[in-house]
């Protein structure tokens, strides 16, 4: 019997060795694919129409708070409104320091302006109009042509950067935490 060259290479090599190098061969078959359905890399790649609808159908969930099946910055500003109503639990119209506590759970915009940015007339509470007027970076980030509607192409985009990993180059867009300059949509 006649040994083949990989029988040889087998009894001769070690198998982390050979492990190694089956994995490497698979990662370099695999990656010179971007046309495969749902590629994400360099948004190169085609979405199939059914994923984009579940992605347009979970933002629509969450942005869409008119029901009227698009996404706009009235409906963060409603949105926003609402959220202002429950986290109001004394009810007087105002937000203390401990009701603000919470916000950054419920949207994370907020995440990046503390009381004492948010409070701008320095009353010692947050009125519906401060709180409105907080940037929605994740409407913005996604409403790339500023024009205050969400579009599927936009949607698609969104989704392609996130599967990719974050932004294409890698950190924060420019503007700082929370993405590019976000618009002022709650006022």
């Amino acid at each position: 019997m006649s040994a083949s060259i990989s029988d040889t290479a087998a009894s001769t090599m070690p198998a982390s060795i050979l492990l190694i190098l089956i994995v490497s061969m698979t990662i370099t078959a695999c990656a010179g694919k971007p046309d495969r359905p749902g590629f994400a890399g360099n948004g190169a790649g085609r979405m199939p129409p059914e994923r984009i609808d579940a992605i347009r159908e979970t933002m629509l969930a969450r942005f869409d708070a008119d029901g009227d099946g698009a996404m706009t910055c009235a409906d963060v500003t409603t949105a926003r409104s609402e959220l202002f109503v429950k986290l109001d639990t004394n009810g007087d119209d105002s937000l203390s320091p401990k009701e603000y506590g919470a916000v950054s759970f419920e949207d994370r915009s907020f995440r990046f302006f503390e009381w004492n940015t948010v409070d701008s007339d320095r009353s010692g509470s947050i009125s519906l109009a401060e709180f409105k007027a907080v940037p929605a970076s994740r409407f913005s980030n996604i409403d790339t042509d500023d024009n205050c509607i969400v579009t599927t192409e936009e949607i698609v985009a969104f989704a392609r950067e996130q599967m990719a990993g974050g932004n294409p180059t890698g950190g924060q867009r420019p503007g700082g935490p929370g993405g590019r300059r976000p618009r002022n949509v709650g006022v």
